[in-house]
């Protein structure tokens, strides 16, 4: 029987490799499940008194948004090409 430990410990698991997966193929939802992750540690590091993780995961939440914006914003001035995604008036 999992504990609520083993439960939080999976989450943030799967929330910190799905973000680098996303991150990694130039998604910026990745910063989503990185927040995620961060607030779930935060969370954890709390009742440890573990304020210096706090402080880590709270930054790196920052940065998560920054870079959101900052994405977004590349994208509205000079959209990216991916594999796999063309803009539509490059040819394919």
């Amino acid at each position: 029987m999992s504990t609520a430990a083993d439960l939080l410990q999976g989450f943030i698991l799967l929330t910190g490799i799905g973000g680098q997966l996303f991150v990694a193929r130039r998604r910026w939802h990745g910063f989503l499940l990185w927040i995620a992750c961060n607030a779930a540690m935060i969370h954890s590091s709390l009742p440890a008194r573990q304020y210096g993780m706090v402080a880590l995961y709270s930054f790196y939440t920052l940065t998560c948004l920054y870079s959101i914006w900052h994405w977004r914003r590349l994208d509205r001035v000079a959209p990216r090409q991916t594999p796999g995604h063309h803009h539509r008036d490059t040819p394919q």
